[in-house]
């Protein structure tokens, strides 16, 4: 089923599970908002940021958040070496190295994504949802067990929700449960079949 089936099957605005999402239902992390105060208040002078975090907690999308919002600060002149590294938490020991000391010792702000807490993934589904415009699209249940069964990540969370929503489409379903999840998801459905 394609994107604009699901969205008119749902009435969504969009498919809050997939990463072209508009900016406004950008999510943000916890301690986003004070680094990007920081970051607000050295981009004149110039310098650089580092955001890191294990693959899937939302480096890239922290970026985009903290950008756009750095578009909208009137009169904001942004320094000409004015730089935000991103990567994950490799980086920060690869700025101790030699060669890389120099820039390593240059860097200001610094934001350390960690994994989300269950309570904090079901908070960012309730987001979501409420965001792209069906808030009761899934059951509370459903969110709960989605939000145990995301190993704290965020992207793995949101690709679980983006094969649910694909699979209670093409079922047309009026709402998605933890009915659905137990059959996709179910580790008994990989097995073989014993004869």
């Amino acid at each position: 089923m394609n994107n604009i089936d699901i969205k008119s099957l749902y009435g969504l605005k969009y498919n809050p599970f997939l990463p072209n999402i508009p900016e406004e239902a950008l999510y943000r992390l916890p301690g986003s908002e004070t680094f990007e105060l920081r970051i607000r208040s050295m981009a004149q002078q110039g310098g650089f940021a580092l955001i890191t975090g294990e693959p899937g907690l939302g480096k890239s999308k922290t970026l985009h958040k903290m950008a756009c919002n750095l578009e909208k600060v009137p009169d904001l002149a942004v320094g000409v070496m004015f730089t935000v590294l991103c990567g994950d938490n490799r980086l920060p020991e690869r700025f101790r190295s030699p060669e890389l000391l120099p820039l390593g010792s240059r860097i200001g702000p610094r934001l350390v994504l960690e994994p989300l807490t269950p309570d904090q993934l079901q908070d960012y589904l309730h987001f979501a949802l409420d965001q792209a415009g069906n808030s009761q699209l899934m059951t509370d249940a459903l969110i709960r067990t989605l939000a145990g069964h995301a190993a704290n990540n965020l992207r793995i969370l949101n690709q679980m929700a983006a094969e649910l929503l694909n699979a209670a489409a093409v079922k047309e379903l009026p709402k998605i449960d933890e009915s659905l999840f137990f059959q996709l998801f179910s580790p008994s459905r990989s097995r073989p079949k014993q004869n």
